[in-house]
């Protein structure tokens, strides 16, 4: 503290020899004389100033900075947004060109949709199409490459809730058209579905592409249901299970298909 007193008295005596001297009461040579002595510690003190004034200028120059570099990454979030948004659509206009492609709306009166929202833990999706788009509970539901999802439950005013073919309540028919063997649809939950009541003489392998069928009154027929994955017999029992490969992935799903009419 006493350091500070002595350095502020030295500033205010330079202060106050600077301003007598520059009202011309001695003689030139006099302030001179003052002028030459008291030099080194003019440019001391003139220093600390010009030091304390970039150094506030610094700090307003950083705050400067820092607005733009925020204002710079809001852009920058805004237009990557633009982008996925604009992806978004590429990849829904490619799917609805391939489901054309297959002739899908030439046999099916369809509602397309998106998916905007999950429910892993009950296999079920939230779509964005409802009453007021002519949704339907126990309407089908496929993607554009002719595979089952699964079929309305409720429906509300602009959305509805789809249950997938894996869900714990989700059972229909199903058959294998390389023997043409009928089996059963079985959800298990988790993304999971099994084929059930396979008859036990029902020549089953890995690999066999499963349908669906039209004696449900679900879903229409020929929809792709996934393929046979491993297959339990057992002397037990009049018949066979295979556990599925389902062909709908739930974490590839983009635009899907309501099924009007079957």
């Amino acid at each position: 503290m006493e350091f500070f007193s002595l350095k502020n008295r030295a500033f205010l005596v330079i202060v106050v020899l600077a301003f007598v001297l520059s009202l011309n009461l001695f003689s030139g040579n006099v302030r001179g004389f003052f002028a030459e002595t008291f030099s080194p510690m003019q440019g001391f003190f003139w220093g600390l100033g010009q030091t304390s004034s970039n150094f506030f200028s610094g700090l307003f120059n950083a705050a400067s900075l820092k607005k733009e570099n925020i204002q710079l990454e809001e852009r920058m979030l805004a237009l990557s947004q633009e982008l996925f948004s604009l992806q978004d659509v590429e990849k829904e206009n490619e799917q609805l060109r391939k489901a054309l492609s297959l002739g899908v709306e030439k046999k099916f009166n369809i509602i397309s949709s998106r998916i905007i929202g999950k429910d892993p833990s009950q296999d079920i999706l939230l779509l964005n199409r409802g009453n007021r788009d002519g949704v339907r509970e126990g309407m089908a539901v496929f993607t554009p490459a002719k595979a089952a999802v699964g079929k309305i439950g409720e429906v509300f005013e602009t959305t509805s809730r789809v249950i997938l073919l894996s869900h714990l309540a989700s059972s229909f028919d199903a058959k294998i058209p390389r023997e043409g063997i009928m089996g059963l649809v079985r959800g298990q939950g988790g993304y999971q579905a099994f084929l059930d009541l396979i008859p036990q003489e029902g020549n089953v392998v890995l690999g066999d592409m499963v349908v669906s069928t039209s004696l449900g009154g679900i879903f229409p027929e020929n929809l792709l249901i996934g393929k046979i994955k491993e297959v339990r017999t057992s002397n037990e029992k009049s018949f066979q299970q295979a556990s599925l490969s389902l062909f709908f992935d739930v974490r590839k799903a983009g635009l899907l298909f309501i099924i009007e009419n079957k």
